[in-house]
């Protein structure tokens, strides 16, 4: 038999003939989600060069001290009470195990070994992303495909590159997701069966959703579409009672799930905030994508340029797909019996597009839209299956849909194998801090560029730390636990501990910020820990005060590569000018290294007393 004929043998009946093998097509989607998830999940352990996820981590871990508030209520807090309960539950085994005897003793191991934490945190996170996959299926289940588009759309979301990537680090965007899609499935179900229960129940996943992180919210008009759009006529009184009932079910496990940012007003603060900016049409700074921007009716343009080309990056959903998904739209519109559902997809996606244009204009990244791309893959199979019904004769069918099938999913495949394979490699910020370790003086007082590697605190480092906590004020929301952690890591100290002190970013600034800039205005307390410092002194000034060696990277240093830098960050503008006109005492490439992440430089500023130039050779790891 040819390999042609093995093929449409084979794989092709298995996608067209009847509708027992979409429960085998959600196993396999599934069981791959996993498997490809699995891969990396233990990127860069014990460490996280990830600043979302070690913030959530350490939020998660301070409210174990017994009080809930998070004083931080930039996200929904649901993630972090999840991430409390495990990390309890962990305690629990640990002291049953005889791993650790006290509270305190679990706390220093947190301190000084992030890696179980972590770890503990991303399965977490790849139990909804592999959820979030099975809810594809159902959802196209429900939505009304065959055997072959169950298939495509539950392949396809196992093998996305940023579902699979967001799936593999401790984020909010994948469990909300997760929760959304299962609640938009479970809603289909309910409009098809008459099942008021089960819309209940998608009721409440949409408000745990939003109690992740807001996306539950892009479903509301779903619900108002079906209510005031029955399948059936309905007295009207009943579908306001029954919408009324729902939308309540959604605020409760929405409240419940998140209560401090009702309590304290933050959510409905952050709204109207953002409402009255955008019809103000004040200026802004979006940091995820460091555009400078006026708010209101002008900034949509721009705005919606903006995820147009996210969306069509290959390595995000591609053209393709975006193609396949206006077809599929347009051929359940074409249909009567499918018509309410079609809209039931698209109107979380014109949500999503009304708000990145309008309150959230230019803050946008890939992983924010976790929860529309699996109603894009949705719509996507619908689309390869309208082509395949409309194959002229003569053509065969199944070889058909294998192709489209292959022009679906392949792209994405290729995306994130390579992503896997890259984090299967060291990351270079491991590396480095291994060789500081090794090679430098522990007693060495060392100035560490926030973006990495990570340097745990040696006591005459917190005994800084503690002195300047004591000058800031005691409602700063970055220094919730701050005293206790501190407290606990001078009784305590890792090992290995340097003399370090911590430069970091005004990374939501569009300027430079000095000390009492960033003290004084509360905004920015709710991104700053004002533990570190956030403006460069003169190289001159750091060796006065006793440093001896600098630690950064190239992610750092390219953050001011750009025109007007010198005016918006003058300070670091010049910092990293000086560091380059100095020789490194080591330098980690990932190139030559075999590894992945930034290139760190080590430079020794005593040397540079010394009169070393950029044409001394220095040793490179790399080639020791």
């Amino acid at each position: 038999m040819s390999s042609m004929g093995l093929l449409r043998s084979v794989v092709a009946p298995s996608l067209v003939r009847s509708r027992a093998p979409a429960l085998d097509a959600a196993h396999a989607a599934v069981l791959l989600a996993l498997a490809l998830r699995l891969v990396g999940l233990f990127h860069d352990l014990p460490y996280s060069y990830y600043g979302d996820e070690l913030h959530l981590m350490k939020r998660a871990m301070a409210l174990g001290a017994g009080d809930l508030d998070p004083r931080w209520y930039n996200k929904p807090a649901g993630l972090m009470y999840l991430l409390l309960l495990a990390y309890g539950l962990f305690y629990g085994a640990a002291r049953l195990l005889g791993l650790v005897d006290s509270a305190e003793a679990f706390g220093a191991w947190f301190l000084a070994d992030w890696g179980p934490f972590l770890l503990i945190g991303r399965i977490l996170v790849l139990a909804f992303g592999v959820a979030l996959v099975a809810g594809t299926v159902r959802l196209a289940r429900a939505f009304g495909l065959g055997p072959l588009g169950v298939w495509l759309a539950g392949l396809a979301a196992a093998l996305l590159p940023p579902l699979v990537q967001w799936s593999q680090v401790i984020k909010e965007d994948v469990p909300s997701a997760a929760l959304a899609v299962w609640a938009l499935a479970l809603l289909l179900e309910a409009e098809r069966r008459g099942d008021r229960r089960r819309a209940c129940w998608a009721a409440l996943l949409a408000g745990a959703a939003s109690a992740f992180k807001y996306y539950g919210v892009l479903l509301l008009p779903v619900w108002l579409l079906l209510r005031l759009w029955p399948a059936s006529p309905q007295p009207f009184g009943r579908r306001l009672a029954q919408l009324a009932l729902e939308l309540a079910l959604f605020a409760l496990a929405f409240m419940a799930l998140t209560p401090y940012s009702f309590l304290r007003g933050a959510f409905l603060a952050d709204l109207l905030g953002l409402w009255a900016s955008f019809w103000r049409a004040l200026p802004a700074f979006d940091p995820d994508n460091g555009v400078l921007f006026t708010r209101g009716l002008g900034a949509m343009p721009g705005a919606l340029a903006l995820v147009a080309r996210q969306l069509v990056r290959p390595d995000i959903l591609g053209l393709h797909i975006l193609l396949l998904a206006a077809l599929g739209a347009l051929a359940a519109l074409a249909r009567p019996g499918r018509r309410r559902f079609a809209l039931a997809l698209l109107l979380p996606m014109a949500t999503y597009l009304l708000l990145a244009t309008t309150l959230w204009a230019y803050h946008p990244s890939p992983r924010h839209a976790s929860a529309v791309y699996p109603l894009v893959l949705v719509l996507a199979a619908g689309g390869i299956e309208a082509l395949v019904a409309r194959a002229a004769p003569g053509v065969d069918r199944r070889v058909g849909a294998v192709f489209l099938a292959l022009l679906l999913l392949a792209p994405a495949a290729a995306v994130s194998l390579r992503l896997q394979a890259e984090r299967l490699k060291p990351d270079t910020r491991t590396l480095a801090a291994a060789w500081i370790a090794r090679e430098l003086p522990r007693d060495a007082r060392i100035l560490l560029d926030s973006y990495g590697p990570v340097l745990r605190p040696s006591p005459p480092a917190v005994a800084r730390r503690l002195a300047r906590l004591a000058t800031l004020p005691e409602d700063h929301p970055f220094l919730f636990r701050r005293r206790e952690a501190l407290e606990l890591m001078r009784r305590h100290p890792p090992d290995p501990a340097f003399d370090v002190d911590e430069l970091a970013h005004p990374w939501w600034s569009p300027r430079e910020l000095s000390r009492e800039e960033i003290l004084k205005d509360r905004d920015n307390w709710r991104f700053g820990n004002p533990l570190v410092d956030r403006r460069p002194l003169p190289l001159g000034e750091y060796r006065r005060r006793g440093v001896r060696y600098v630690v950064t990277n190239s992610l750092a240093m390219e953050r001011y590569d750009f025109p007007g830098a010198s005016q918006r960050y003058p300070a670091f503008v010049r910092f990293y000018r000086e560091l380059r006109a100095l020789t490194p005492l080591a330098v980690f490439d990932p190139t030559s290294l075999g590894a992945h992440g930034p290139v760190v430089y080590v430079y020794d500023l005593e040397a540079a007393d010394q009169g070393w130039s950029r044409s001394r050779t220095q040793p490179s790891p790399s080639r020791r």
